[in-house]
């Protein structure tokens, strides 16, 4: 009876010490792949930024002012200019900030003998470079991938002659 006690600890303590190690205890693939987190940062090299101008969209029908006396034009339709992104930002905490809409109803004077309509346009910051993956332990570039973003700034309405 005693032998049949025994027994039954052994095959236990055996099923449990197997159980462990292939449940409990990482394998080699795993423990691969746990050292394989964060192990790169994003930087951003190359570094440009300028501005630059939208080119005008058309908020308004045309007006053709003849003779001396010049006349008002008002828009009369909503255009919406958004920020534009060409490439990966991935990891580079680059915020896209707002869009910007022209208002209906907005009026500007126009002077005698003009042939033209209402536009608006916006005002871009821009931002190029590269979008460098580096291995954090030796500092080695591992991916390269140019990028540009255009955040709108603020905008304006014009006469655009036709």
């Amino acid at each position: 009876m005693r032998n049949g006690i025994i027994k039954k600890m052994f095959v236990v303590i055996l099923m449990f010490s197997i159980s462990f190690v292939l449940f409990v205890m990482p394998n080699e693939a795993s423990a691969a792949s746990s050292q394989r987190v964060n192990e790169t940062t994003h930087v951003k090299k190359k570094v440009k930024k300028y501005t630059e101008w939208s080119s005008y969209k058309r908020v308004s029908q045309n007006l053709n002012t003849k003779g001396a006396k010049g006349g008002s034009i008002s828009s009369d339709r909503s255009v919406t200019f958004s920020p534009t992104v060409s490439g990966s930002i991935k990891g580079l905490g680059i915020s896209l900030g707002f869009s910007k809409s022209s208002a209906k109803n907005y009026s500007l004077d126009v002077g005698p003998n003009r042939r033209v309509y209402m536009g608006y346009r916006v005002r871009y910051a821009v931002e190029t470079g590269e979008n460098h993956t580096i291995n954090i332990y030796n500092g080695d570039t591992i991916t390269k991938k140019n990028y540009k973003v255009k955040k709108v700034k603020y905008g304006e309405y014009g006469l655009v002659n036709y």
